[in-house]
């Protein structure tokens, strides 16, 4: 436990999760002699298996659950007391120590008013690679769980693709930690490569599903967890005090906070939420609000101690009230996950091979959950014994046996719709779009999501005036249409040169009272840079200065890219400064433009000597900016001097490359050589070849010529 001051005096952010190096931690470790503190086996992974393996772990309400973890840790001795304190919790530890390795750790600040900063120190998990001796446990057991704080580790993703794939054909469920909002936001394309491909269920807070969906502060969690379950069969959204969310089929389940209480510490909140849903999920249960409530019971249990674990007496008593109180079919305790997936519309037994369309297995295994709703028999007697003979067209003609039948009409109308989302994300136009004739034949209409997917699908796959007319329809119906797909249609529009279809978007937006936001803004910006509409960019930009859009990196970046095209590197420069004065920090992309602007403009011959100047102060800027110029920027400075005639400056810069420990390569030297060629200093030509050589650079056709046409005029008779 620290005060504020604590964290102030050692300039860390409060609330905040930071990664540090081996010094940083010394430091706050040499800080905190004489606070009281605890060493634990911690992480966030850990912290949810060893509540889970606690709840599980006597046979109550079905036989003990058995529970593993991988990652890496050193053979130091934290390492030892890591893998000996997630045994001792029943967990156990199926990698190996690393040989020579420092084990990672996280140093926990928690202040008075319950808030904890994290500092993470990574040591042997700096990079998890895949363990093909995990590849049989992987395959035997029920769930597998995926930490989000993986996606930080240099080339992972390649890890849990190979992992979930595995789970995948192995009928096993597969759940994602989000684990934070920055972390997201570094790894966005990879989050959802995983989710969208792989996971079964998804664990959030409030923020980091916001993230996920980028959506902006002031969306509700009840939106995110609706907008989330359209893509994934179980999300679970956390809040804070004020409850959680448990989002399926596009539904949301409100789970109130279980008797509110004093928080003495959140560190671990989340945590043990997820393990109250797959303590639910493993004994069985198929009720979303029971097994809501049982994790928001596990969760309030450790918010209220110190310390991030769920003590085994705690959870017996929560795991003999879950026995009491559950209405989880005792036929089915040992099948928690098929009976899952039958509740979710998930393949309860094999996944399908590779030459069944997805979307007619979903439509399959709605059937099988009809089928066992109606006559509760086991749902092992429901699945085929082998894929081979199952077609598209068995596949249709089971849900024709339902279509009719008016206990299951809106079955059939959510089964049309799902049909049609599932064919659009697999890029399956056409067959979505038959199913739309065959839906509105029989009466129904697509809802809202699914005209979204409609449009979405038909506008990425190029075809731009279907998914405007779909669109139109939509609107007539009169379904109000998201500012996503709005900004998605308007960017498609005028990828195609659209500009009426592009205007009478807008005005519809305003019709809709849909504000432009930042991506409409950029989409427009984006374009008329491209098109060298000059006036139209700044007609964009004061519009967002107007709305209070703070410019950024990105919208400068476009400017100072038109600026440079057209040879107007004066005010492109000034743009940097005005990036400076609105407390922007330019990029190294920025100011490469800037200067690779220059050098072109400067092999024209058009103002020399002013060119070589602006070229340094750009290099000052990034000076100022502690933004250090690679090896292309110096060779690009080095060939202003040297168009200049300044070699001594040019000189100076190479000396400079080798000072600051950069390898100069062979336009380095060719440029020394043309400066020296160019101020008429032919005798040093030779001797910059020479350093060329030793250097291990091989002269190329430019170097010998320059080598040549200096030799020539030094050996020529002087008359």
């Amino acid at each position: 436990m620290v005060d504020d001051e604590f964290l102030e005096r050692l300039g860390i952010e409060k609330g905040t999760r930071k990664l540090v190096n081996h010094e940083e931690r010394g430091r706050v470790l040499r800080a905190m002699d004489g606070c009281s503190y605890k060493a634990a086996a911690g992480g966030s992974l850990s912290n949810s298996l060893v509540a889970l393996a606690r709840l599980g772990g006597q046979p109550i309400g079905g036989p003990p659950l058995n529970v593993a973890m991988a990652g890496s840790v050193g053979s130091d001795p934290l390492g030892g007391f890591y893998r000996t304190k997630l045994r001792r919790a029943n967990v156990n530890f199926l990698s190996e120590a690393v040989k020579d390795g420092t084990t990672g750790t996280v140093i926990v600040l928690t202040t008075p008013d319950a808030q904890r900063t994290m500092l993470a120190y990574q040591g042997t998990s700096s990079r998890i690679d895949y363990d093909p001796c995990l590849a049989s446990i992987i395959s035997k057991t029920n769930i597998l769980v995926v930490e989000g704080y993986l996606f930080e580790l240099p080339d992972t993703i390649k890890t849990i693709t190979k992992a979930c794939e595995l789970a995948r054909r192995s009928g096993v469920i597969v759940a994602v930690t989000a684990s934070d909002v920055s972390c997201i936001e570094r790894h966005y394309d990879n989050f959802w490569e995983i989710i969208e491909n792989y996971a079964d269920i998804v664990f959030t807070n409030s923020d980091e599903a916001r993230a996920l969906c980028h959506f902006s502060s002031e969306e509700s969690p009840i939106t995110s967890t609706r907008y989330l379950s359209h893509f994934i069969p179980l999300v679970s959204v956390t809040d804070g005090p004020r409850g959680s969310y448990i989002g399926v089929k596009g539904e949301a389940v409100c789970i109130p906070p279980y008797s509110p209480c004093v928080p003495v510490d959140t560190c671990g909140a989340g945590d043990a939420y997820a393990s109250g849903i797959l303590y639910g999920i493993l004994r069985g249960l198929s009720d979303v609000k029971g097994m809501g409530t049982l994790a928001a019971r596990v969760a309030s249990v450790v918010v209220g101690q110190q310390g991030t674990r769920l003590r085994v007496q705690d959870a017996v008593r929560l795991a003999e009230s879950f026995s009491l109180h559950t209405d989880a079919n005792p036929r089915f305790l040992h099948l928690g996950t098929m009976n899952l997936r039958l509740s979710l519309g998930l393949n309860p037994y094999l996944y399908p091979p590779a030459h069944l369309s997805a979307a007619c297995f979903r439509a399959y295994c709605y059937y099988a959950h009809l089928k066992f709703k109606k006559s509760n028999v086991s749902c092992c007697s429901i699945i085929p014994k082998t894929f081979e003979d199952f077609s598209t067209s068995s596949c249709y003609n089971a849900i024709e046996n339902f279509k009719y039948d008016t206990n299951t009409m809106e079955m059939s109308f959510e089964l049309y719709n799902d049909l049609i989302c599932t064919f659009c994300k697999e890029g399956d136009v056409d067959d979505a779009m038959n199913v739309v004739s065959e839906m509105e034949a029989l009466g129904f209409r697509p809802n809202s999501v699914t005209y979204s997917c409609l449009v979405t699908s038909l506008a990425s796959h190029g075809r731009t005036c279907e998914a405007e007319a779909i669109f139109q329809e939509m609107l007539q119906i009169g379904f109000k249409p998201r500012r996503k797909l709005c900004n998605l249609l308007l960017s498609s529009f005028l990828r195609k040169g659209l500009l009426g279809l592009a205007y009478q978007l807008l005005l519809q937006m305003d019709y809709f009272n849909l504000k432009k936001n930042r991506e409409t803004y950029e989409i427009l910006l984006d374009y008329y840079v491209s098109a060298g509409r000059l006036e139209d960019t700044w007609s964009v930009i004061a519009m967002m200065k107007r709305e209070g859009f703070r410019l950024d990196s990105f919208v400068c970046s476009k400017v100072i890219g038109l600026y440079r095209d057209n040879g107007m590197w004066n005010k492109a420069l000034g743009i940097v400064r005005e990036m400076r004065e609105i407390g922007l920090v330019p990029d190294k992309r920025i100011y490469n433009s800037i200067i690779d602007t220059l050098g072109k403009f400067g092999e024209l011959g058009e103002a020399l000597e002013g060119l070589c100047k602006q070229t340094v102060k750009v290099l000052k800027l990034m000076e100022a900016e502690g933004i250090e110029p690679n090896l292309i920027m110096l060779n690009v400075l080095i060939n202003a001097f040297a168009i200049a005639q300044r070699h001594l400056e040019a000189l100076s810069v190479y000396q400079h490359i080798k000072e600051s420990g950069i390898s100069p390569d062979v336009v380095t030297f060719t440029t020394l050589m043309k400066a020296f060629i160019r101020s008429k200093k032919f005798d040093k030509v030779p001797l910059i070849y020479k350093e060329m050589e030793s250097a291990g650079c091989t002269p190329d056709r430019k170097a010998r010529e320059l080598l040549q046409t200096a030799l020539m005029v030094i050996e020529k008779p002087q008359i």
